[in-house]
């Protein structure tokens, strides 16, 4: 007898909880569902299917969060600055670099706009850029002509610019055309904290960016969260499991123990874990060593995790030696 029993459907019960429906498996109705302790098939693998991709969907939220911080303190800092890999770069890379960017191959009219050197080069007694210029920038007398011949992009490629773009482009050369290399070779900078007219509600400098954020929008800060709502968020946050009964009486007593608290969950073999798993799962640990090589997984897949864990919660480098911590059986 098959282990997942079918039963013949009369309905659409799966197209309408799951959304669709595969050609081979059969649907159920609520009126016939199999007995108890059984499944059909589709319920059973589409069930596991969807729970799996809602937990990926969450964790990748759990990622941007990082750099939401990031994103709101640079544009409150900034201002009306143009910075070239934050509003310039995704702009030539999408239209530009395809003709005029790193590969000698299939660049065109012998201009290179992924370089500064290549952007000012002289071109036969003008350039594409001109820096403090626009006027005397080539660049922008392309991208605004009316003339379909001269018109850069190309009207054939489809991507056109839009008048932001076209704006963001021009108020770029004005300020300097100043280019950047990858973010990943600059040595991240301190931003000058604003001021704000609440001075008391700030505990932190990146209190005092969303703060600087929220009154620039006319927004006021949601009141103080209660002991129970703290201890939740952190530890979700830092372990993803629940907090104990008497971590939300400890913060109602003494709300000045919340650091300390942070400090304990961080050394804890729980958070490594909660971070060795987005590491396990970007090497497809449980699709190799979980399935594949599976009389290895004592062996080896045992052992990486718990290496990873310890090297995670433990802040060492990935070269570091693997008997930092016990195997844990």
């Amino acid at each position: 007898m098959s282990r997942f029993p079918v039963v013949k459907p009369q309905g659409k019960f799966v197209s309408a909880v799951f959304g669709h429906k595969k050609l081979g498996f059969p649907e159920q109705t609520p009126c016939q569902r199999p007995k108890s302790g059984s499944v059909t098939r589709p319920v059973f693998f589409g069930t596991i299917t969807r729970a799996r991709m809602l937990c990926i969907t969450f964790k990748r939220l759990h990622r941007l969060l990082p750099s939401l911080v990031i994103t709101l303190a640079a544009c409150v800092a900034d201002g009306g600055e143009i910075q070239f890999n934050r509003d310039i770069r995704p702009i030539l890379a999408d239209k530009c670099f395809a003709c005029h960017g790193p590969d000698a191959s299939h660049r065109k009219a012998d201009l290179r706009l992924d370089t500064r050197e290549g952007a000012l080069a002289d071109l036969d007694g003008y350039a594409a850029v001109a820096p403090g210029a626009p006027g005397r920038s080539e660049l922008l007398t392309r991208i605004t002509t009316d003339d379909e011949d001269d018109l850069m992009p190309p009207p054939d490629t489809g991507k056109q610019l839009s008048a932001d773009e076209k704006k963001q482009l021009h108020d770029w050369i004005a300020q300097g055309a100043e280019y950047e290399a990858h973010w990943a070779y600059i040595p991240p900078t301190r931003p000058a904290v604003p001021g704000v007219g609440d001075r008391a509600w700030p505990s932190g400098a990146i209190d005092r960016f969303i703060l600087a954020r929220l009154e620039s929008e006319n927004l006021s800060p949601s009141p103080q969260a209660d002991a129970a709502t703290l201890a939740r968020r952190l530890h979700f946050d830092l372990t993803g499991l629940p907090p104990s009964p008497g971590l939300a009486k400890r913060l109602a007593k003494s709300p000045e123990a919340y650091a300390r608290v942070v400090d304990e969950l961080l050394a804890s073999p729980r958070f490594g874990e909660r971070l060795a798993s987005y590491w396990l799962d970007l090497v497809r640990y449980a699709d190799t060593v979980g399935r594949i090589m599976r009389s290895r997984r004592t062996a080896t897949g045992s052992s990486r995790r718990s290496t990873t864990t310890c090297r995670l919660t433990s802040s060492l480098p990935s070269n570091s030696p693997a008997t930092c911590c016990p195997t844990r059986r």
